[in-house]
């Protein structure tokens, strides 16, 4: 079938012409004619609302899916990346599977930066490369991710990313609250956590600053080191211009620290309170413990503590509203 003679059909034959055809074939007949392609525009590429890239050394393979769930994929020169790019406007959902030895990553984040497109949602897997990476190109490759997410911080309401299934943040952000989960590696050195969380923290911050919302909760999910993971769970949620707007901060601990002890809880507890410094405005802090089985008279021990060391850090006045309460299943300061 000519093109000609299918511009000549009404939107929903070329619709369903089209469906099952592949990217290159779909930039192939936009260029066609212009009435092809203001139909494909408007018929078939305007529901791809998804977006995957895998990419490795070889190369990367872009997958579009639309809302029916039908899939077309793509790959080649990074001029048929931006030609697709162009032609579907409407991804909301990004996915990023990327190697640190991957082949053209600038050139094809630079290609999504510019597409402008309208991002509600993004998701990044950092892989460990085949082969040893110098310094500069992981460098290189957490500067991109960091421009990607800063580029997009203004639609953005959900970004994760991860470096192994055990290695997860992610960040939700509402009208009413922004919620991070922060899960890191099992009984990982520190070096290696510390390095972990020097990748992610540029890239969390790049979408988090100068979007400060008054009420943030930290879910912690990581049994090995909890205070390290919820110092780092704090960082990368609260950059530091976005402190002063805090007013209300919920940390909760997940199943997977039910077992945690009380002296852990307590360490945890007293020195996440050093941070309060930074936070002026705070005029809630609660934690919670909904998996654990603790004594009232612990949770009336740190309450007491919290509050104590909370004033003293932060030299409230008598005017400031601060106040404590404790129940059996958290520990809360108002």
């Amino acid at each position: 079938m000519s093109s000609d003679y299918l511009s000549a059909m009404p939107a929903e034959i070329i619709r369903h012409v089209c469906q099952s055809l592949e990217m290159p074939d779909l930039i192939s007949l936009s260029k066609a004619s212009p009435t092809l392609d203001d139909v494909i525009r408007a018929t078939v590429c305007s529901d791809m609302h998804r977006l995957s890239v895998v990419n490795t050394v070889q190369g990367a393979v872009f997958e579009f899916t639309r809302t029916s769930s039908n899939r077309t994929t793509s790959s080649g020169s990074p001029e048929s990346w931006r030609e697709a790019f162009d032609l579907c406007r409407g991804v909301k959902s990004l996915s990023i599977d990327i190697a640190r030895d991957a082949a053209n990553t600038s050139t094809y984040v630079e290609a999504i930066e510019r597409a402008q497109f309208p991002l509600r949602s993004m998701k990044i897997r950092i892989r460990d490369a085949e082969s040893p990476v110098s310094t500069n190109t992981s460098v290189r490759l957490h500067r991109k991710l960091t421009s990607l997410a800063r580029t997009y911080k203004n639609t953005l309401r959900h970004v994760e990313v991860a470096t192994s299934d055990d290695d997860v943040i992610r960040v939700d952000l509402s009208c009413e609250q922004t919620t991070l989960y922060y899960r890191q590696k099992p009984d990982a050195a520190n070096s290696l956590l510390n390095l972990h969380h020097q990748v992610l923290y540029p890239i969390f911050h790049g979408f988090l600053e100068n979007r400060a919302n008054p009420v943030v909760m930290l879910l912690i999910d990581s049994r090995s080191k909890p205070q390290l993971a919820m110092q780092n769970a704090f960082q990368l949620a609260l950059p530091h211009s976005n402190r002063a707007q805090l007013q209300k901060l919920t940390v909760e601990f997940c199943e997977s620290m039910a077992d945690i002890s009380v002296e852990e809880v307590e360490k945890m507890l007293l020195g996440h309170v050093e941070y309060h410094a930074t936070t002026p405005n705070l005029q809630e802090f609660t934690c919670r413990l909904p998996h654990t089985t603790l004594e009232t008279s612990h949770l009336e021990e740190w309450h007491d503590a919290i509050c104590d060391r909370v004033r003293r850090q932060r030299k409230i006045s008598l005017h400031t509203p601060f106040q404590t309460m404790t129940t059996p299943s958290v520990v809360k300061c108002k």
